[in-house]
């Protein structure tokens, strides 16, 4: 049986199995900063992008050659990037983070992001959890453009909870909230629950529920609802077609359907063309018997 901390750290290792494939094209060009590149500079780079092509990991003396004779550039400190995915490979996570100093990453390569996220991975590994979650937290308020920076302030939240700071997430994770991600809405809503704060985390499940419906957590805010003894009607008009809405959006058709039902049979005064047509849609994506003319009469009705 898989748990969930091996769960997770196949899921660090996935994501850093990316790292070689996406900074590839970097051992080729130059770094952000205006650097002197030498010839030998250069080849050093074009060595350790062949020592490196399909994911193969080089041998450690290697890549170690080639930060001893190239400090402060960006051959160098690529180098100790794969130095440290081989220290990960081996379970050195201790190691691996030690050779990540992550402003050299910023001022040499492109990849300040990348280094970071593989420094915080490994420093969880480590159980090193205080120092993991400032380099989480770092990426994210350093890198906000990143495709790992969500993921770093999601992960920053989820040690918060396993660590007993439930009170924290909801700070933490405010940025995402906002936006109604369905992953920051769900930790957000048990982390309250953690704190016995059950009316907000009726509030963030609601949230979750009706704004966040495609996401996969929606499901898990569902049967928090009925476990907290709240009903699944929607509040409001709004509630009721944003939900319709990103279900369409999200391409589950037969859930939009239900939805733009209860949302016309609910509040009526909140259809309009628009809606109409998508529940339409949505009817023939999923093929429902004899909804052609119902949605029909319907719309006729309110015109």
């Amino acid at each position: 049986m898989i748990t969930l901390r091996q769960h997770r750290f196949a899921f660090i290792l996935m994501s850093l199995s990316s790292i070689l494939i996406a900074i590839a094209p970097l051992f080729l060009v130059a770094s952000c900063t205006s650097l002197q590149q030498t010839p030998q500079e250069l080849q050093a780079r074009e060595t350790l992008r062949a020592m490196t092509r399909g994911g193969v990991m080089p041998s450690e003396d290697a890549v170690a050659r080639i930060e001893k004779d190239f400090p402060k550039t960006t051959a160098g400190t690529l180098a100790k990037l794969v130095h440290a995915r081989i220290r990960m490979n081996a379970k050195d996570y201790a190691g691996a983070a030690a050779l990540i100093d992550d402003s050299a990453f910023r001022s040499y390569t492109a990849i300040g992001d990348y280094a970071l996220w593989l420094k915080a991975s490994a420093l969880e590994q480590a159980s090193r959890r205080v120092e993991a979650r400032a380099a989480y937290e770092k990426l994210a308020r350093d890198f906000p453009g990143s495709i790992n920076a969500r993921q770093a302030l999601l992960r920053n939240a989820q040690m918060l909870l396993e660590d007993g700071q439930a009170a924290a997430v909801p700070v933490a994770l405010k940025s995402l909230s906002a936006k109604d991600d369905g992953a920051a809405l769900f930790l957000i809503a048990k982390a309250y629950e953690q704190t016995g704060n059950t009316n907000a985390a009726l509030t963030n499940y609601r949230r979750l529920y009706f704004y966040a419906p495609g996401s996969p957590d929606a499901d898990q805010a569902k049967a928090a609802l009925t476990r907290l003894n709240s009903n699944l009607a929607p509040a409001n008009a709004e509630e009721a077609t944003t939900r319709a809405e990103k279900l369409f959006d999200a391409k589950r058709y037969s859930d939009a359907y239900d939805a733009y039902t209860t949302a016309f049979t609910s509040f009526p005064n909140a259809v309009t063309p628009r809606l109409q047509m998508r529940r339409v849609i949505a009817a023939a994506q999923v093929q429902i018997p004899g909804s052609d003319r119902r949605l029909e009469c319907h719309a006729h009705e309110h015109r």
